[in-house]
């Protein structure tokens, strides 16, 4: 039986992999994405204004990856208005998700050895001792220090990294030089811990009262040179003499273990540090390789007292400080502070915003600057000198650092983390408490969704989805992801339960006996969302900005939602026939959201298609099985049956053999860009590359009025099975060898890597009808996929039935999709092809990404080459008379 709306009822989601951008979503997944009513995410051509937002969906590889996205180097214009994308390499693959099973982790004793080779194990192990919780502002204090190999690094590579950099430290999104009164507003004395005392600081020995010009006014004494250590002692001594003199620190008598620091907390609040030991070795884990002046830690992290042969992690750290003795450093320290607030946010679940300082400058003409960096873009305050009142107001600052609260710094309190490590361990979600255990998706995009997506398990030990992203506001008012999980949820339910109270046979006692529609009715229900919390609005970007009074800023809210079921990547496909399988599928539930739920899915892409493999956890997550993972197991055996209805099904056990011919189907995911049926719009939304034609035409200047319809996200879904045909060489294939790639071979590669999105509709097309001649797909396709080309033509053609240009949707085209689908499935079963084994490693994929793929020698090349010459390793296309 389905599960009651009162226990847990999942939603499928692994990585919600697009955003607004490159997944044309704004995070990063895969490419772009493009969200209603956004202002472009970078600006697309100019810097004039438009009302479609464009977000960027990036992908990464490697071979450790724990989360996977598509990245295009698309899209940047510099605020000289400058093209900043690279072309040269725009023949390169797409980074697609990983192929890994990520559904193993929820039976992690029987794929004990496979979640090893690949790195999947949790993301923190928890101390007992080294827990801390976001809602508790004193850590303990008894951590041992972590070693080297203590934290995992949840960093990757993009494949295009420099693009990725470029828009997080972009200054498109900063409200520069803000009046330092803005700073009364975040820092008020209602939220430190006893408001700020200037007059109790002159009992502190840290002014030096004296008149300047007249104007009268003080300034530090003993302020340094700006070197890091000399700054980070200064830092720490008066932070000490503020907190003493406001009665929050006294002597710690009886210290010993830390000569260095013979101060404690007079009572139960943060007392945190300035640790300079980054600026000569960058932090680990981060999303790229940086080295900050200084980060604020917690007093009593290990880390102080390591041995500086360990690197600290970009986890731990609460804040940031860049310090230089150039006197014009405003432009460069602001980027650097971005740059390095990517990786806090890299690494934090919980941070809602970072928080920086930055001081530069020599002798009394010593300035500094106040940040605050969050998904919306940043606040940065006009440089000031260090004199009279806005001495006194960096003195709040630095009182605030260290003594604040972890949510004035920027924590989210519903999150717990690791003390020493900063990796979530448990997140509340509407008042129910989930354990994280692996991260599946992180965006690498700052400003943006910043769409995270985890592995979670619940306080009756089932397992779901949490993701985690940042929505626009003017988005989120009339598009609740939440509420339409629900419709879905619970639509889904109602037509499970009306197949079954049809079937005459069935009986929950004896889940055995049910009949072939029953079965079926079970298995689409296991395949569609299903809701289990929520929380609409955890955070925004508007209340630190003191609700925009000082700031202007295109406001986000922090939307959070846990759901099920959880599925691996389409790329983890073990067969052709599991992955055309899994196509058919998406059909059914695309159609199912049109006539059932009258939704729209609006972004469908290879990052939001999901295999689902039946295994017992994913079953009990979604039904009530009073016989437990025994029952579960018995309708595991129940689905695989559909497969071959005449042989007898034994129920499986809880062994690895059991599993490796699991029974599966396909699933969709990321419902933020969903939209009521019928909806009429000059707005667009989705992944670029995955894009309707006809949809995305309305990205360039003259905008009109259209209707989305079901059709588009059916060709959303060819497009995505035109890249899994054109980009993956099947479960034991080789990408280095299999995949063409030239630099004279652009088709599908160009649509992640073109400078203009307002060119890719464009260039789509123009590819789609040169694929039409079956010489040009067959010289495309890997050897894998290579007999199918004639029905990739086909699909075409149902698709775009008339030679147009652009290139147009045809109507009501879902029944001759699918029905070519299970031709081309049909096709499938008569090739020889060997089943990979679910839970072993595959030979190559996660091994080789493309970008460390062997290259050969193209021979199309001139062989004089001297000796001093390096050969350009590119692999040599397959021409109309070369042997295939």
């Amino acid at each position: 039986m389905p599960r009651s709306r009162s226990l847990p009822i999942t939603t499928s989601n692994i990585p919600e992999y697009s955003h607004s951008t490159s997944s044309s979503h704004s995070d990063s997944s895969g490419f772009y994405s493009v969200q209603p009513s956004e202002r472009p995410h970078p600006p697309v051509i100019s810097k004039v204004k438009q009302d479609t937002i464009f977000s960027f969906e990036w992908s990464g590889t490697d071979t450790d990856c724990e989360s996977s996205m598509s990245v295009p180097a698309a899209q940047i214009v510099d605020p000289k208005g400058k093209n900043t994308s690279d072309l040269r390499n725009r023949h390169e693959p797409p980074t697609l998700p990983p192929p890994l099973f990520y559904s193993t982790l929820l039976h992690d004793d029987v794929f004990d050895t496979y979640i090893k080779a690949e790195g999947l194990g949790p993301e923190a192990q928890r101390p007992a001792d080294a827990t801390g919780t976001g809602s508790e502002d004193v850590p303990p204090v008894n951590a041992q220090a972590p070693g080297v190999e203590a934290v995992k690094s949840i960093g990757q590579t993009y494949s295009n990294m420099p693009t990725i950099e470029k828009l997080n430290a972009s200054r498109s999104f900063v409200s520069e030089k803000t009046s330092q009164i803005w700073i009364f507003s975040l820092l008020n004395d209602s939220s430190l811990p006893k408001p700020f005392n200037l007059t109790a600081t002159y009992n502190s020995n840290i002014w030096k009262r004296q008149q300047l010009g007249g104007l009268g006014g003080d300034v530090f004494r003993n302020i340094p040179d700006l070197t890091e250590a000399h700054t980070m002692k200064w830092l720490n001594d008066t932070s000490v003499s503020i907190g003493y003199t406001h009665g929050l620190l006294k002597h710690d008598i009886d210290n010993t273990s830390d000569p260095d620091f013979g101060w404690k907390p007079s009572d139960s609040i943060p007392f945190r540090i300035f640790n300079d030991s980054g600026h000569n070795k960058a932090l680990s884990g981060g999303l790229n390789s940086r080295k900050p002046d200084m980060v604020l830690l917690d007093r009593d992290h290990p880390y102080r007292q390591a041995k500086l042969a360990d690197r600290l992690d970009w986890g731990p750290v609460r804040a940031l400080v860049e310090v230089s003795v150039q006197e014009s450093h405003y432009q460069v320290m602001l980027k650097t502070l971005l740059d390095k607030a990517a990786n806090i946010f890299h690494c934090q679940l919980h941070r809602n915003y970072v928080l920086g300082l930055a001081i530069f400058g020599k002798g009394n003409k010593m300035k500094y600057f106040f940040v605050l960096v969050d998904r919306g873009g940043a606040v940065a305050t006009h440089p000031t000198e260090i004199k009279g009142f806005d001495a006194h107001l960096l003195a709040r600052i630095i009182y605030a650092f260290a003594f604040g609260s972890n949510k004035l710094l920027g924590m989210d309190p519903s999150v717990e983390v690791d003390h020493i490590t900063g990796a979530a361990v448990r997140v509340s979600v509407d008042k129910q408490w989930f354990t994280v255990l692996k991260a599946i998706h992180i965006s690498p995009v700052m400003c943006s969704r910043g769409t995270r997506v985890y592995i979670v398990q619940d306080d009756k030990r089932q397992y779901h989805i949490l993701k985690d992203s940042w929505v626009l506001l003017s988005h989120a008012k009339e598009n609740s992801e939440i509420a339409r999980l629900k419709l879905i949820s619970d639509k889904s339910q109602e037509k499970l339960l009306s197949a079954l109270a049809a079937d005459k046979t069935y009986s929950p006692s004896k889940p055995k006996k049910m009949s072939p529609e029953s079965i079926r009715a079970l298995r689409s229900y296991l395949l569609r969302p299903r809701f289990v919390a929520g929380d609409e609005n955890v955070a925004d970007t508007d209340t630190p900005r003191h609700n925009g009074t000082w700031v202007q800023a295109f406001p986000r809210i922090r939307r959070r939602t846990v759901h099920g079921p959880i599925g691996d990547p389409i790329t983890s496909y073990r067969s052709r026939v599991e992955c055309l399988q899994a196509f058919i599928d998406i059909v059914d539930v695309i159609k199912f959201f049109d006539g059932d739920c009258t939704l729209l899915h609006g972004d469908i892409s290879v990052s939001n298609i999901v295999i689902v493999r039946f295994l017992p956890q994913i079953i009990l997550a979604a039904m009530s099985c009073n016989g437990g993972v025994e029952e579960a197991m018995e309708y595991m055996s129940i689905i695989a049956s559909l497969r071959n209805p005449s042989a007898s099904h034994r129920t499986p056990r809880m062994e690895l053999e059991s599993f490796f011919d699991a029974p599966s189907g396909g699933a969709v995911i990321d419902f933020d860009y969903s939209r009521a049926k019928g909806s009429v719009s000059t707005d667009v939304s989705g992944t670029v590359p995955y894009m309707s034609i006809e949809l995305s035409i309305n990205m360039t200047g003259n905008k009109v009025p259209f209707e989305h319809r079901m059709d588009h996200d059916v060709e959303s879904l060819f497009l995505a099975f035109l890249h899994i045909v054109r980009f993956t060489p099947g479960p034991a294939g080789d990408p280095g060898e299999d995949i063409l790639v030239t630099p004279n071979e652009i088709r599908i590669s160009q649509w992640h890597h073109d400078t203009l999105v307002a060119n890719i509709p464009h260039v789509k097309g123009s590819d789609i009808l040169r694929l039409r001649d079956p010489d040009e797909m067959a010289s495309v396709l890997p050897k894998y996929w290579r007999p199918l080309a004639p029905n990739v033509i086909r699909l075409i053609d149902i698709v775009y039935p008339q030679v147009t240009i652009p290139l147009r949707t045809g109507k009501n085209i879902s029944e001759l999709f699918k029905q070519e689908l299970n031709n081309i499935l049909a096709e499938c079963h008569k090739l020889e092809d060997t089943p990979h084994r679910y839970g072993t490693c595959m030979p190559y994929q996660t091994r080789f990404p493309l970008r460390k793929r062997k290259a050969i020698q193209d021979n199309t090349q001139t062989t004089s080459q001297s000796e001093s010459m390096i050969p350009v390793p590119v692999k040599a296309k397959r021409s109309k008379t070369s042997k295939r």
